[in-house]
């Protein structure tokens, strides 16, 4: 059977006629793992696009061999369309005996070989990426779903979701969470130098200049004192005193 003789006078009846009402697909008439980007391009209807593939993989095979990078290409191909929902037991079960016998033993492109460790970095690399895809899109898609169908979070009104999360900071409160997690972010700010670790004292004072003249007034006329080495001092001057000798700033008392 001329597979390519068939191939081509599919190719030519969709090319010369208007693209079909309903359901169509983008095809490459030059398959681009093989002939990389192009734009040959022609509209198929969903049946005609699986026959396309299933007769590349038989052209190939014809001309190249079943063992040619070609073919291996086409018949991974051919095995995609049945990832998008086209079945045909006959057509599939041939494709899978195939693909067997070409990644079989010698037949394997990479039989004998190993990817440089730079391959395989990038192999990595391109999966996590993939893998990030396939969750956002998962989960976007999910979160789609359920604010239509007013399930899960958003199956209840404001005022409920409101009172629950005044609930669990007030838990969190009494269970001292929220200290020990205020505790362990400012200790990260400070070996990291961040936040408000990275400012100057004269980015600190006008900063805090401007946050209120009547706020800074009462912080400023609070002392209080390091119980390690009996320092008083501001809330503010207390801590850089602490800090700057590596003392846990939790280690103070207020005084007056």
């Amino acid at each position: 059977m001329n597979y390519l003789k068939i191939y081509c006078n599919l190719i030519r009846k969709a090319e010369n006629r208007n693209p079909p009402d309903g359901y169509t697909e983008k095809h490459h008439i030059f398959p681009v793992s093989i002939y990389g980007k192009n734009s040959r391009i022609v509209v198929l209807t969903a049946r005609e696009h699986y026959i396309a593939h299933a007769l590349l993989e038989r052209i190939c095979i014809k001309r190249y061999g079943v063992n040619h990078y070609r073919t291996f290409k086409m018949n991974n191909a051919h095995l995609l369309m049945k990832s998008n929902g086209y079945c045909n037991s006959y057509l599939y079960e041939s494709a899978k005996i195939r693909r067997s016998f070409i990644i079989t033993g010698k037949n394997n492109p990479m039989y004998g070989k190993s990817h440089s460790p730079e391959t395989i970095e990038r192999m990595i690399q391109v999966k996590k990426e993939i893998d990030k895809d396939i969750i956002f899109s998962r989960t976007s898609n999910a979160g789609k779903k359920a604010y239509e169908m007013k399930v899960g979070v958003h199956s209840r009104t404001k005022e409920q979701i409101k009172k629950d999360s005044s609930k669990g900071g007030q838990k969190n409160v009494e269970t001292g969470q929220i200290v020990e997690l205020g505790k362990q972010t400012g200790q990260k700010h400070y070996e990291n130098g961040t936040g408000i670790f990275s400012l100057t004292e004269e980015q600190k004072f006008e900063r805090s200049s401007k946050g209120g003249k009547i706020s800074g007034k009462i912080v400023s006329s609070q002392k209080w004192k390091c119980l390690e080495t009996g320092h008083i001092s501001t809330p503010g001057g207390l801590a850089r005193f602490q800090n700057a000798r590596g003392i846990d700033i939790t280690k103070r008392v207020r005084v007056s």
